[in-house]
């Protein structure tokens, strides 16, 4: 099956997603340390940028898992079929709202039961993980948890 997006538009959009979030300027080459200590060999971060640039024709599939683990995206966003691309890249526009809004309470009406208490307090925790993900957490910085295996 046929890409929703190519892949260097996937790749761009988790760098943009990411840049919200007090990273450094240049994330390329943070993005090429991670690949390159997922991987087990060196990639630079010229091969990172010209790959969010214009892509590749033949991608190793495990530098594209490093990268979708270093954005904490699933990886089927990178490799996936065009369905999971679109349902990440859907996930990520939802995050994009609720960051740029900054939004932190919704009133919620409906004339239906079905959204019960329990849904709109799990839709409250879901805004708030978003905030949390995407403007606290700085990953520049170590967090402790790449140590090598």
């Amino acid at each position: 099956m046929s890409s929703a997006l190519p892949l260097h538009d996937r790749v761009s959009r988790l760098f943009e997603g990411f840049r919200h979030m007090g990273s450094p300027d240049d994330l390329d080459p943070v993005v090429a340390a991670h690949v390159s200590d997922r991987v087990g060999y060196v990639v630079s971060a010229a091969e990172v940028k010209a790959f969010r640039d214009h892509g590749s024709d033949s991608p190793d599939p495990a530098v594209l898992e490093a990268v979708a683990s270093f954005f904490e995206a699933p990886v089927t966003y990178l490799l996936g079929t065009g369905a999971e691309q679109v349902n990440y890249n859907d996930q990520l526009d939802y995050f994009d709202n609720v960051r740029n809004s900054q939004a932190t309470v919704f009133a919620l009406r409906t004339r239906v039961p079905q959204l019960t208490p329990e849904i709109a307090e799990r839709l409250s925790v879901l805004v708030r993980d978003t905030h949390e993900r995407f403007e606290v957490q700085s990953r520049s910085e170590p967090t402790g948890t790449g140590e090598s295996k």
